[in-house]
């Protein structure tokens, strides 16, 4: 995990002044199993829709910690914002989170527990973007 985060804000295209990445001590990414693109695709999204047209510093931040019998991932950025409206309207496909919400689905229809996964727009008096997605224990992809 620490790996993809860092090749990420050296392939970003744009200076990302804050790049942060937290990894509790409790989350053991050796152990933790993700489904492909779950954390790449925001990522993705955050540098293109929110931080590449941004003027001034431009921060990104993942952090992974242990909640309960899971994982929670946390991808903040403060860019123009999450517009679910606009999403069929930006310069891109959209394809990216259509295809992650398909697979979440997908995934979470052969699960009990099911993987979490919100986006929205930081509240007033901030901007930018909030993902969060919370991973249980023992979840199957397969």
């Amino acid at each position: 995990m620490h790996r993809h985060i860092f090749n990420w804000r050296k392939k970003a295209s744009v200076p990302i002044s804050g790049g942060e990445r937290k990894i509790d001590l409790l989350v053991d990414p050796t152990a933790v199993i993700l489904p492909p693109m779950i954390i790449q695709i925001p990522v993705e999204n955050a540098i293109k829709h929110g931080l590449r047209p941004l003027e001034g510093e431009k921060r990104l931040s993942i952090s992974a910690v242990r909640e309960g019998k899971g994982t929670v991932i946390v991808i903040m950025d403060n860019g123009l914002g999450y517009q679910a409206e606009q999403v069929s309207l930006s310069t891109g496909t959209g394809t990216g989170l259509k295809v992650l919400y398909q697979s979440i689905e997908l995934f979470n229809s052969r699960n009990k527990e099911k993987i979490v996964f919100h986006i929205h727009r930081l509240e007033e008096g901030a901007s930018g973007t909030k993902v969060y997605m919370y991973i249980p224990d023992n979840f199957k992809f397969g």
